[in-house]
């Protein structure tokens, strides 16, 4: 720090360090005001978080009810996955369904399919052609609540199946419905 001689005894070295505890003050001070100000934004956001919330069940109570069906993720493990399987077919029996429809209808095999529709560009779509397959879907990928894509094989051949619920004529029928459709079923 400074010489002795310089600070010229007790008093002057006093002043020098004032300023300084000034200093260290004036900042504690501007840390706890900005502290301050931090926890009144945070409960400012926490206060209009809630009344959002609040507001939207108001608005789901007014509709009558968001009907939300369950999201359950494949698990990995075969013995998990074969117990969820156990108990959806309890679930459908038990609600007066049949988990095993004995006949499919098929308007056309899935080689059939590819070879009839492969000449179609990416984007094109035809509205007025419907056409039923089966298969077994191997995989579901989800993108977003309103576009699923599905990897459906049979007949030794493999198809990707896009569902988009802006080409369904009811939104909520397809959240149903595809929240139904589980790796492994048969479609």
């Amino acid at each position: 720090m400074w010489p002795r001689a310089l600070l010229n005894g007790k008093s002057c070295a006093r002043r020098l360090l004032a300023p300084q505890a000034n200093y260290i003050q004036f900042f504690a001070w501007r840390s706890q005001k900005s502290e301050q100000k931090r926890l009144e934004k945070q409960k400012r956001q926490e206060q209009e978080r809630k009344e959002k919330e609040e507001k939207l069940a108001v608005e789901k109570a007014a509709k009558g009810g968001d009907q939300k069906v369950e999201k359950l993720a494949d698990p990995s493990d075969p013995q998990e996955y074969y117990n969820m399987r156990v108990r959806m077919i309890e679930e459908k029996r038990a609600s007066g369904g049949n988990p095993f429809p004995h006949k499919f209808h098929v308007s056309t095999s899935l080689g059939e399919f590819i070879e009839k529709y492969s000449s179609l560009k990416n984007e094109e779509i035809l509205e007025n052609v419907t056409v039923s397959i089966a298969g077994r879907i191997y995989s579901k990928r989800e993108a977003g609540a309103n576009l699923i894509f599905y990897d459906v094989q049979g007949e030794g051949t493999r198809l990707q199946v896009m569902a988009n619920a802006r080409m369904h004529k009811m939104a909520e029928e397809f959240k149903v419905l595809h929240g139904k459709v589980k790796r492994g079923d048969i479609m």
